[in-house]
């Protein structure tokens, strides 16, 4: 997820239905300050330990994760 280190003014992120099974580390996220919405359903996420990383967007206010 390199694309994402040029969008630090990002404030929605559409991942669903990408058969994402875990996230990267917490470092490609940190730049992610303004993130608010994230959308993670329709994935393969099994452990709720995969989205640890998430800790670095302290603006994230909704998160879906249904289907996974």
């Amino acid at each position: 997820m390199e694309f994402l280190q040029k969008c630090s003014s990002l404030i929605k992120l559409d991942l669903s239905h990408n058969h994402i099974t875990r996230l990267p580390d917490k470092a490609d996220f940190s730049h992610l300050r303004k993130l608010e919405v994230l959308l993670l359903h329709h994935n393969k996420f099994a452990l709720v330990d995969s989205l640890a990383p998430l800790s670095g967007c302290p603006q994230l206010t909704y998160l879906t994760l249904h289907h996974n």
